[in-house]
C-alpha cells in the first residue's frame, strides 16, 4: 500500500504541476494534500509496527517490476513556485541588513588593482618570456631542418606509387580504426558500461520536456490572473443582484426566530454575539424534521410565484464565451454566493441587534427587573499567554537584530535530490539472514523528505496531522502521530549532515535559525539574555513559518563535563532546549533539527527524549560510491571515458565519504588539467593521492555509531522482537521434535 501510494503521489504532484485549467488545479491540490497526509500517517504506522524508521522494500520492488527511482518520494513544486515574492522579498531584507554591516559575498569582492610601475613590470615579463619561447621555437626548427638536410644524402629517393601505397595504407587504417572505436562505443553505451556523451542538440528529449513544463506554467500564470479576475466581476454581480434578496430572506428568518420564541418562553431571546457567528450560528444544526419543513415551503413558494429572482450577469458574448472556456461560472457563483451571504449577514446581524433592542424595550414593562436578570456573561478561562518582552519593536528590526548576531543565516541553495546516494538493494536479504543493514543514502533522503519536507511545505498537510495527533491523544496512541517538532540529524564527519539541512530548507524555503554553541558564543549571556534570544526565535520563528531551528553538535551540551578549553558554554542550551520544543505549538510549522558526529560523548537518554526522530548516516555503499565518483567527475567538468577505471577507483575508496570524495575531485580538477584532457585523458590514479591524505571513517567508529542506535527506544523495542520471534521458533522446533517422540 506505501508503494502505491508513493505512485498516486507522483502521478498528482505533476498533474497538479502541469494542468493549465485554474479551477481542476485546485481540486486536484486537495487530492494531493490529502495523499501527502495520508501517506506520512502510513509512513508512521509502518516506524511503530518494525521500530525502526527505515524499510527496506527490495523485494516488493523486484514482484512490481519497478526502479528504486519509482518509490522516490517526490517534493511537489508548488512548494517553492507559489511563494516566488515572499522568498525574494525576505532574501531582500537579509541582503540589505548584511549589506549594512559590510558583508559582502566572496565572489562580489572587487580584485585589488595594481599601481602603474607594477603593471608595466607585469608586463614586461610576460612580454620578454614571449620572446624567448619565440627564439627557441625558431633554433628547435632550424635544427631539425639541419638534421633533415643531412639526412637526404644517405637516403635513396622514392617512387610516387611506393609513396602513395604508403598513403593509403595510412588513411584507410586510420578511417578503419575510427569506425570501429565508434562501433565499440556504441555498443557499451547501449549496454549501459558507459555513460552516453552529453546531448547539446535541439532534438534533446530531456530539455524539449522541461521547456514544455515552463510554457505550461506560464500559461497557468495568465489563467490564474484571469481567474482572479473572473471572481472579482461575479462578486460584484451577486452583490448588486441578489444582495437585496438575500437580506431580506435573512431578516424574515431572524425576525421568525423572534416571533418562535417570544411563543415558546414569553420573552425575547439573546442575540448570538459576533464571536459565535452571528445568526449563523442559529441555522447551522437543524434536524431533518426542519430541512423538510423548508424543502416544502420552498416548492410552495415555487408554486405561487414567488421563487428568488435568478442571477443574470451582465456580460456580453465575447467575455462570456471567454470565462467558460477558462472557468467554471457557476461554480464562481456558488462559492462567491456564499462570501456574499456572510458579507451581508453581518450587516443585517448589526441592523436585527438594534431592532431586537428596540422590540425589548417596547414589550418589556419592568426595566428594572429586566435589567436585574439580565445574564452575565461567562468569562472566559484564558490559557497562559506567553509574555512579549519586544511589545515596541516591529518584525523588520527584531528580524535584523538577528541577522546582525549571526542567528538567523543565509544558506547555500541545494535540492535534496543534489545529495546523491543509491538504494540498499540487500536489506531484506541480511534482515533474513539475522543481520540488521545499514540505510542506504536514498533511504535518507526519502525519510527527511517525509517527515520534515511536506509538513514544513504544506500547510493543509501540517493541519492534518495536527488533526491526527489530536486524535491519537484522546485514544492514547500518542506514539502513533506522525507530527514532528524535533529531529536529530547524526553521522560520521563529511557524510553529508549539512547538506541536508540546507537541502531541506531551500525545498521549503525556510527561514534558518543557527544555535550551535560556537555560533552563540558571547551572545545573549546571562539567564535574562537566553531568555530573550528564545523569545526572539519563537516570535521571528511564528512570523516567518516556515522555520527551521538548526543545533549543531548537540551532544555538547548533553556532556557530563565540558573540557575546560571550550569557552563556548554548550551546557546554557540545556534546560533551555527542552523548553524550546514545548513551546512549539501545533499549528506552527516550525522543525528543530540537530547534528551530530559524536553522539556517544552526550547524556543518551536527554538527548533522544528532545528529538522524535533519528535519522543516522552511515557510510555510503559501493553503489553509492561510483555514483558519486561518477557525478562529481562529470559536474566539475570531468569527462569520463573508458581509461578511467571506476570500479577500481569505487573499491579503493571503500570507508570514505561524500565529503572526501569531493575534496579529491575538486583537488585533482583543476582548470589546468581540465584543459589536458583531449591530450591526456582523467585516470583512476591521480585521484588516489589526494584520497590517501585524508582520514576515512573506519569500521571502529561505525560500529560504535551502531551500539548507540542500539541503545535508542526503537533499538531496544526492535532487539526485544528479535529475540521474541527467535524464541517463538525455538518452541515449535520443540514442541515438534515432542510430537515427533
Amino acid at each position: 500500500m506505501y508503494v502505491k501510494y508513493i505512485q498516486i503521489f507522483r502521478k498528482m504532484e505533476e498533474c497538479y504541476d502541469q494542468v493549465v485549467h485554474p479551477q481542476k488545479r485546485r481540486v486536484v491540490r486537495l487530492v494531493l494534500d490529502g495523499v501527502m497526509g495520508r501517506l506520512i500517517e502510513l509512513k508512521q504506522e509502518m516506524v511503530t509496527l518494525e521500530f525502526g524508521e527505515f524499510h527496506f522494500m527490495d523485494d516488493i520492488i523486484s514482484d512490481l517490476k519497478l526502479t528504486p527511482s519509482d518509490i522516490e518520494v517526490p517534493i511537489p513544486k508548488y512548494f517553492l513556485l507559489e511563494r516566488q515574492k515572499q522568498l525574494k522579498e525576505r532574501e531582500r531584507l537579509l541582503a540589505s541588513t548584511l549589506a549594512s554591516m559590510g558583508i559582502v559575498e566572496k565572489e562580489s569582492k572587487p580584485e585589488e588593482s595594481l599601481s602603474w610601475e607594477e603593471a608595466v613590470k607585469v608586463v614586461q615579463v610576460m612580454e620578454r618570456a614571449r620572446q624567448g619561447r619565440m627564439h627557441a621555437k625558431y633554433m628547435r626548427g632550424f635544427l631539425e631542418q639541419e638534421r633533415h638536410r643531412q639526412k637526404r644524402g644517405e637516403v635513396s629517393t622514392m617512387d610516387e606509387a611506393y609513396a602513395a601505397v604508403i598513403i593509403q595504407k595510412a588513411a584507410r587504417g586510420f578511417v578503419q580504426r575510427r569506425r570501429v572505436r565508434k562501433e565499440r562505443d556504441n555498443e557499451f553505451i547501449f549496454l549501459g558500461m558507459i555513460p552516453p556523451p552529453d546531448s547539446q542538440h535541439s532534438h534533446d528529449p530531456i530539455r524539449l520536456s522541461e521547456e514544455t513544463q515552463h510554457a505550461r506554467r506560464l500559461v497557468q500564470d495568465a489563467n490564474e490572473s484571469e481567474f482572479q479576475q473572473a471572481l472579482k466581476v461575479v462578486r460584484e454581480r451577486l452583490r448588486e443582484t441578489e444582495g437585496a434578496d438575500i437580506q431580506e430572506r435573512l431578516k424574515h428568518q431572524i425576525r421568525q426566530w423572534f416571533i418562535e420564541c417570544k411563543d415558546l418562553t414569553g420573552k425575547f431571546p439573546d442575540y448570538p454575539p459576533e464571536d459565535e457567528g452571528g445568526s449563523k450560528a442559529l441555522f447551522v444544526n437543524k434536524t431533518p424534521d426542519e430541512i423538510e419543513k423548508e424543502l416544502a415551503e420552498a416548492e410552495e413558494a415555487k408554486d405561487k410565484g414567488r421563487a428568488p429572482r435568478p442571477l443574470r450577469l451582465n456580460i456580453n458574448a465575447r467575455e462570456r464565451r471567454r470565462m467558460h472556456d477558462l472557468n467554471d461560472v457557476e461554480l464562481i457563483r456558488e462559492e462567491k454566493r456564499a462570501e456574499v451571504e456572510d458579507e451581508v449577514r453581518q450587516q443585517v446581524d448589526a441592523l436585527m441587534r438594534e431592532e431586537l433592542d428596540n422590540l425589548k424595550l417596547v414589550l418589556d414593562k419592568d426595566k428594572g427587573k429586566r435589567k436585574a436578570k439580565k445574564k452575565k456573561k461567562a468569562k472566559k478561562k484564558k490559557g497562559k499567554r506567553e509574555k512579549d518582552l519586544t511589545p515596541d519593536r516591529s518584525m523588520e528590526e527584531l528580524f535584523e537584530e538577528l541577522v546582525r548576531e549571526g542567528v538567523i543565516v543565509r544558506y547555500p541553495q541545494v535540492r535534496l535530490r543534489d545529495y546523491l546516494g543509491s538504494y540498499n538493494f540487500l536489506g531484506t536479504t541480511l534482515r533474513q539472514n539475522e543481520r540488521e543493514p545499514m540505510p542506504g543514502l536514498s533511504d535518507i533522503r526519502n525519510v527527511v523528505t517525509l517527515f520534515g519536507v511536506l509538513p514544513l511545505g504544506s500547510e493543509s498537510v501540517h493541519t492534518k496531522l495536527v488533526e491526527l495527533k489530536a486524535k491519537s491523544k484522546e485514544r492514547k496512541l500518542d506514539k502513533a502521530a506522525p507530527l514532528v517538532r524535533a529531529m536529530l540529524i547524526l553521522g560520521p564527519r563529511q557524510t553529508g549532515k549539512k547538506m541536508l539541512l540546507h537541502g531541506l530548507c531551500t525545498e521549503v524555503g525556510a527561514t534558518l535559525f543557527d544555535l550551535t554553541a560556537t555560533n552563540m558564543a558571547g551572545k545573549y549571556p546571562g539567564k535574562d539574555g537566553l531568555k530573550m534570544l528564545m523569545h526572539l526565535v519563537l516570535k521571528v520563528g511564528r512570523a516567518l513559518q516556515p522555520t527551521v531551528i538548526h543545533v549543531g553538535d548537540c551532544e555538547r551540551m548533553f556532556m557530563k563535563k565540558v573540557p575546560k578549553s571550550d569557552k563556548t558554554e554548550p551546557k546554557r542550551f540545556k534546560k533551555v532546549l527542552p523548553k524550546l520544543i514545548k513551546a512549539i505549538k501545533l499549528d506552527e510549522r516550525i522543525l528543530l533539527v540537530g547534528t551530530s558526529q559524536r553522539p556517544w560523548e552526550g547524556d543518551q537518554k536527554s538527548l533522544v527524549s528532545c528529538h522524535q526522530k533519528i535519522v543516522p548516516i552511515p557510510r555510503p555503499d559501493y553503489n553509492s560510491r561510483y555514483m558519486l565518483w561518477r557525478e562529481f567527475i562529470k559536474r566539475h567538468g570531468g569527462r569520463i571515458r573508458d581509461t578511467l577505471d571506476l570500479t577500481s577507483l569505487t573499491k579503493v575508496s571503500d570507508g570514505y565519504a561524500g565529503g572526501h570524495i569531493l575534496e579529491a575531485v575538486k583537488q585533482v580538477l583543476t582548470e589546468h588539467r581540465l584543459e589536458q584532457q583531449a591530450a591526456r585523458p582523467l585516470q583512476a590514479i591521480e585521484f588516489i593521492a589526494p584520497l590517501a591524505k585524508m582520514d576515512p571513517i573506519y569500521q571502529d567508529e561505525e560500529d560504535q555509531f551502531k551500539s548507540w542506535l542500539e541503545k535508542t527506544p526503537h533499538g531496544k523495542n526492535r532487539k526485544k522482537a528479535l529475540e521474541d520471534a527467535e524464541g517463538g521458533q525455538k518452541d515449535k522446533k520443540k514442541g515438534k521434535k515432542a510430537a515427533k517422540k
